[in-house]
């Protein structure tokens, strides 16, 4: 009889914690993402900030707002993120309600090179680094023939 009985409660167990699932993958499924929060690691250069991001992901089709949670792919986002000339690493995730975060940290220039053709910055780990229309660096600038790799 004691057997029986633990069966059964094994078997209600089972099947409740199959229907919490069922309900919450159905509740994700109708969540919508909304950006709450972007978080730039920074140092005295300021080459991105919240609004160029925004526009950022706006301008690739990629901004979460008003798009379903599970239609949601933070993969893509944190890719185009990473394409960014400005941008070092990338990290976009959500809670359950659907508030979106994204973790960014900016590459750090450490010299500006200006040649007869073009104008750039490299960064500490030697890649190049467009002008900012935004923000102009105070740091060491090298100019005159420089052969660019």
């Amino acid at each position: 009889m004691k057997n029986i009985f633990n069966f059964f409660r094994f078997i209600f167990g089972f099947i409740l914690l199959i229907s919490m699932i069922y309900l919450s993958v159905d509740r994700m499924q109708q969540k919508y993402c909304q950006l709450s929060e972007i978080n730039i690691v920074i140092d005295e250069n300021e080459f991105i900030n919240r609004e160029l991001i925004v526009n950022y992901l706006s301008e690739n089709s990629l901004h979460p707002d008003s798009v379903k949670l599970d239609c949601m792919s933070f993969k893509d986002m944190e890719q185009l993120l990473l394409n960014h000339p400005s941008i070092k690493t990338a990290i976009v995730y959500s809670d359950l309600e659907g508030q979106v975060s994204i973790d960014l940290e900016q590459r750090k220039p450490i010299v500006r090179i200006q040649n007869n053709k073009e104008g750039y910055y490299l960064d500490e780990e030697g890649k190049k680094m467009p002008l900012s229309k935004e923000f102009t660096s105070r740091m060491l600038l090298i100019t005159g023939d420089i052969y660019s790799i």
